[in-house]
């Protein structure tokens, strides 16, 4: 769960925990008969100690749980244990958790949100100019996510922005003799 939940945070909606604590004793603890990894994770949410941070980002991997780690879909786990896909999806940012009760409303959730369609028009950008993108690309960025959005959003709408973009037609390249 903590893997899965930090990919989300990082990689999908754009948002920073803290490292934990240095020393701190970091080694996943397995399902067990009548403990699943969500139910782990939900003890651990719960302590004082973890819960602090943990909470923002654990809870965004309950969808997949269902899922071992190669995208196999199974009820329940090798323990027999029952494995569930409801939650709560909390957007960094956002107010309130929205509920859902399938992965698929997860992940149409993370579709229709904003914030989760700028980090693709970042990632495309980013993996267009072949490096990190830093602070002074912010602002053309956002540009080139509104120009998309304007062309209905769409991956190819999102390329052509890219493309089209200052970001793009300015940026010098190395030159190879």
């Amino acid at each position: 769960m903590v893997t899965r939940g930090l990919f989300i945070l990082h990689d999908i909606l754009r948002g920073a925990v803290s490292d934990p604590p240095p020393g701190l004793d970091t080694t996943p603890v397995p399902a067990s008969p009548g403990q699943s990894s969500r139910m782990i994770s939900e003890d651990r949410l719960k302590a004082r100690s973890c819960g602090g941070c943990h909470e923002a980002f654990e809870p965004l991997a309950f969808a997949l749980e269902k899922f071992d780690g190669l995208g196999s879909y199974q009820a329940i786990d090798t323990h027999g244990n029952e494995l569930r896909e409801d939650g709560e999806l909390l957007i960094p940012g956002e107010a309130q958790a929205r509920p859902y009760s399938t992965t698929a409303e997860m992940m149409d959730l993370l579709a229709n949100n904003d914030r989760v369609q700028e980090t693709l028009t970042w990632k495309l950008a980013q993996f267009s100019l072949g490096r990190q993108l830093i602070a002074e690309d912010v602002p053309e960025l956002k540009k080139i996510h509104q120009i998309s959005k304007k062309n209905n959003g769409t991956y190819a709408s999102i390329l052509k922005a890219i493309v089209m973009s200052e970001l793009i037609q300015t940026t010098p390249t190395e030159i190879y003799e």
